[in-house]
């Protein structure tokens, strides 16, 4: 059986990072609403605060976000909105993303 080296610290950032991830592009690729805008909000500011992403995760995830969400999808119909909602999310994590 070969041997298989399991860096459990490291998976558990990853998949807080993915999960973050997910969180935000759901929001930018559906309909958000100002009450899923606050809940995305709400848990970044609990990912940072409990230490499970750092900030420059963050702004990396965000960087990929637009790119895979809205930059990626220029040609489809719904891309202007698309673009509004990364826009309003991002001003809802202006104030995390300045620290």
């Amino acid at each position: 059986m070969p041997a298989v080296d399991l860096d459990l610290a490291n998976f558990a950032s990853e998949w807080h990072a993915q999960t973050l991830k997910g969180h935000l592009q759901a929001y930018v690729r559906r309909e958000g609403s100002d009450g899923s805008l606050a809940r995305v909000v709400k848990t970044t500011a609990t990912y940072l605060r409990k230490g499970l992403v750092s900030h420059g995760t963050l702004r990396c995830l965000v960087a990929e976000v637009e790119t895979e969400s809205v930059d990626d999808f220029r040609s489809w119909r719904d891309y202007q909105q698309r673009r509004d909602r990364f826009c309003s999310m991002m001003t809802g994590l202006s104030d995390l993303l300045k620290q």
